[in-house]
């Protein structure tokens, strides 16, 4: 028959610092403060369960994916852009209206459309004072007045050439256009000028030290000018624009679907991947010119077989991650620019980076403190270096505290974010989001959340959904309009032995402290080795403060002190050996942050 032995009583249990999700060991072996489930909390940055901020529709389109957002600033307008169902809707910012469906918001004036687009993924991006998209198959450009196809920049492909042809090669042909150019010296006399190309499509323009010719003869055949009126004098500069359009070259570059910039010092190129015709291939615009690819500016990535799916910089290097594997580029200067200024200064050649580890979610790597997290198989990879020197850049997987949750998804579609302004990653599936809080080093999971794309609004992220763009907030407690759907909180720390599996323990009185809010409440309930969840009974903490902005007369309240207040449950749970915690709050109303439980042990015996 056993004996009661009684001993010196177990340290309480006293939790300040709770430490986020832990999924990758038994719910036994995890870390005093650490949680087995963790949805709907945030890990403050002094390490609280904060019930997370709702959302709130901000613009209703009706159904269908929105393809892209983008928020900021041009021609002195404040303005959100979203791209749905084949067009393109401007948000004027400066407007406060409770508006949200799109009918009425254009009918008031707060958006506007302002023009087509493919409905596809679209990359909405700045560069050198215009807005771009890229989608695979439009390329555009905005300059908060004129929306249209991007305007191609024309090429002088040689210099200074005798009547006859040839000259200095320049600039190389753009293959956003078949549009080019070149400059001519006139010898006084001669009034036929030589191309380098026949078979043209049109002469464009021909001019004489800045003026148009009065007349000329095009030999589109022969691809030359006659018959050059006037006679252009001795040591005139002649220019020739003509047309020839290759038939798929402009494709090259509008069937990427992705777009970065990087470069050296301060010249900063365009560099656009994602074209399923040349998966394995970047490509790379002129110096400050996006409206310029050269014929030659591109780099074939290892093998054709697998896709590049995201390029990141990273200090003065740019890394490239494929489906199976991934590369570094550090730039080198490319030595005909010295002779030929017209060509890009630096040539980007690759070299491998790591054999086994690339990135499977296209373009959804994140640079997160000059470190790269790359998604790949069901892991996440963060690749730390030092200064962006190949051998200094190492991968570590960063997402084992959530693996259980990793092997049931997806990577490669996910939708990834960097929220600087709270330090936190979020990648999202489906409806859940898994954050790794990279502040205090957690992790922690939302649901309710679906997006196709996350921005940042002045602090507060946006995301376009599935015919909406919504509005993630602190100020918004449930998920909708106010009250409309509840956020389900729950949190299961990790079962405690209170460090004395061999006794059998009662739990009279347990603290716990919240913080006080307009209306702030909590559950809670504790689960034993003998008692399980269905079983448990389920205490409510609450306080309402006197707030003229949140009363509800029917839970009135005088009470004003802002200070944390204990609350002491006497749950009086008997003999245990183990015990979980349980924290939930599931009110459309209320908020929540938890700052500290206690769990002092009263009676104890050995089991036996």
């Amino acid at each position: 028959m056993a004996q009661a032995s009684f001993q010196k009583p177990p340290k309480p249990i006293e939790i300040t610092d709770f430490l986020g999700l832990n999924e990758s060991v038994g719910n036994t072996e995890i870390k005093l403060g650490e949680f087995s489930l963790l949805e709907n909390f945030r890990i403050t940055k002094n390490m609280k369960p904060k019930k997370r901020p709702g959302h709130y529709t901000f613009i209703n389109f009706g159904s269908g994916d929105v393809q892209g957002v983008w928020y900021g600033t041009i021609a002195s307008k404040t303005i959100m852009l979203a791209c749905w169902d084949g067009d393109l809707y401007e948000y004027d910012m400066s407007v406060t209206t409770s508006t949200v469906d799109i009918a009425d918001l254009i009918t008031e004036g707060t958006v506007t459309i302002i023009g087509t687009i493919t409905d596809a993924r679209t990359s909405i991006f700045w560069f050198d004072d215009k807005i771009y998209f890229l989608n695979g198959t439009d390329y555009k450009e905005y300059d908060g007045t004129t929306y249209q196809d991007v305007v191609p920049y024309v090429p002088t492909v040689s210099l200074d050439a005798p009547p006859t042809g040839g000259g200095t090669l320049f600039e190389e042909s753009n293959l956003l256009t078949g549009q080019k150019k070149m400059t001519f010296v006139g010898d006084g006399s001669s009034t036929t000028f030589v191309l380098p190309e026949s078979g043209l499509d049109s002469i464009d323009a021909v001019t004489i030290d800045g003026v148009a010719a009065t007349s000329y003869t095009a030999d589109l055949v022969n691809g030359q000018i006659t018959s050059v009126n006037p006679v252009p004098a001795n040591e005139s500069e002649v220019e020739v624009t003509w047309t020839l359009v290759v038939a798929g070259n402009s494709d090259l570059i509008k069937n990427h679907k992705y777009a970065i910039q990087f470069g050296v010092g301060n010249d900063t190129n365009l560099f656009i991947f994602g074209n399923l015709n040349e998966k394995h291939v970047f490509r790379f615009s002129g110096v400050a010119k996006a409206n310029y690819f050269a014929a030659n500016s591109f780099v074939g990535v290892h093998s054709t077989e697998f896709s590049i799916t995201a390029l990141v910089p990273q200090y003065q290097s740019l890394l490239v991650f494929k489906e199976d594997s991934s590369y570094v580029v550090n730039p080198t200067v490319n030595p005909n620019f010295t002779d030929n200024t017209g060509l890009n200064p630096y040539n980007y050649g690759y070299e491998g980076l790591n054999n086994a580890y690339g990135n499977s979610a296209p373009n959804m790597v994140q640079l997160i403190r000059d470190d790269a997290v790359s998604f790949d198989g069901y892991s996440w990879r963060q690749w730390t270096s030092t200064n962006g020197v190949r051998n200094e850049v190492q991968p570590r997987i960063i997402s084992d505290r959530i693996k259980l949750s990793m092997q049931e998804t997806d990577l490669s579609t996910a939708v990834t974010y960097d929220y600087e302004f709270q330090k936190e990653l979020w990648v999202n599936f489906g409806t859940d989001v898994y954050i790794w809080n990279y502040g205090n080093d957690t992790m922690y999971k939302y649901t309710n959340i679906e997006a196709t794309q996350f921005i940042d609004v002045e602090g507060d992220i946006y995301y376009g959904s599935d015919g909406t763009v919504e509005h993630v907030s602190e100020n918004y407690v449930a998920d909708g309009s106010l009250g409309a759907t509840s956020i389900p909180c729950v949190g299961k720390l990790g079962f405690t032995d209170f460090e004395s599996p061999h006794l059998e323990k009662n739990m009279r009185d347990e603290w716990v402290v919240i913080e006080p809010a307009a209306k702030t409440s909590l559950d809670i309930s504790f689960v034993t080795d003998r008692r399980n969840e269905a079983d448990a009974k389920t205490f409510t903490i609450s306080y309402r403060s006197f707030d003229y902005g949140a009363i509800d007369y029917g839970d009135w309240s005088y009470a004003t002190n802002k200070n944390p207040q204990p609350r002491r449950l006497r749950a009086k749970v008997k003999k245990f050996t183990y015990l979980q915690t349980i924290f939930e709050n599931d009110s459309a109303f209320d908020t929540l942050t938890i700052l500290k439980l206690m769990l002092p042990i009263k009676s104890h015996r050995y089991s036996g």
